[in-house]
C-alpha cells in the first residue's frame, strides 16, 4: 500500500499544480495552452512511465501470489 501511495502522491500534486496555475493567470492564454499541450502529451505520460516501471516489490511475499495465479489457470 505504501508504494502505491507513493507512486500516485507525486503525479495528484502535479495535477493539482497544474490547475492552481491555469486559475492563477500567471500565463498568457497562448503561452498556457502550449505548456498545456507538453505537460499533458509528452512529460505526463513519461512520468507515469517511469515512477511505474520501477516498483519496489521487494515487499511482497512472491510465494502466495504465485499461488493464486497459478490456481486460476
Amino acid at each position: 500500500m505504501p508504494t502505491m501511495f507513493n507512486t500516485l502522491v507525486p503525479i495528484f500534486g502535479l495535477i493539482v499544480l497544474g490547475y492552481g496555475l491555469k486559475r492563477s493567470k500567471i500565463f498568457a492564454d497562448p503561452l498556457r495552452d502550449r505548456i498545456e499541450a507538453l505537460v499533458c502529451w509528452l512529460l505526463l505520460p513519461a512520468f507515469l512511465v517511469g515512477k511505474l516501471a520501477n516498483p519496489n516489490l521487494s515487499e511482497f511475499d512472491i510465494l502466495p501470489m504465485s499461488l493464486s495465479m497459478a490456481r486460476t489457470t
